[in-house]
């Protein structure tokens, strides 16, 4: 009997282990960088570097603007079961919860979040890339959506 037992609970693990590595979100992720189409912003280094020459900020906009997205941002996180469900933390105890589900072919995360009355759907293009991860932030027609004032992409660590 004692075998049985051992045998079934290795091959769970083994089991669990492979869902793990099927499921490259599993994990904790830390926001560490922001792109809002124009303005790369490395948190960990602190740097702001201009890529349009058409929107071109002085360099006290740049200053704020760095403060501004450093603030919002750097505290964020994303956690991501293997059962389909997720935390966006805000800050350690403010967080919205739901669920997710991945499109593995057009690699797209599909996250309902059930902080609100309604449901509220987002859309991410994600690539994930060893301990890094890009999250692209696309609209409800799966395309990118376009917005200068806030960041379209964000550069993730896994923590």
């Amino acid at each position: 009997m004692r075998p049985i037992i051992l045998f079934s609970l290795v091959f769970l693990s083994i089991f669990s282990v492979s869902a793990q590595k099927n499921n490259p979100l599993v994990g904790k992720w830390k926001i560490i960088g922001s792109f809002d189409g124009n303005i790369l912003h490395d948190f960990k280094t602190d740097s702001v570097m201009q890529f349009s020459t058409a929107v071109q900020r002085s360099k006290n906009d740049l200053i704020l603007y760095s403060r501004t997205t450093k603030s919002i941002y750097q505290n964020n996180s994303y956690e991501f079961s293997n059962s389909g469900l997720y935390k966006h933390y805000l800050a350690d105890n403010v967080f919205f919860e739901g669920t997710y589900r991945i499109d593995r072919v057009q690699q797209l995360i599909i996250a309902t979040s059930n902080n609100t009355r309604k449901k509220r759907i987002e859309v991410f293009k994600y690539s994930v890339n060893g301990i890094y991860m890009d999250l692209l932030i696309m609209d409800r027609k799966e395309k990118p959506f376009v917005n200068t004032t806030f960041p379209l992409v964000f550069k993730l660590e896994k923590i």
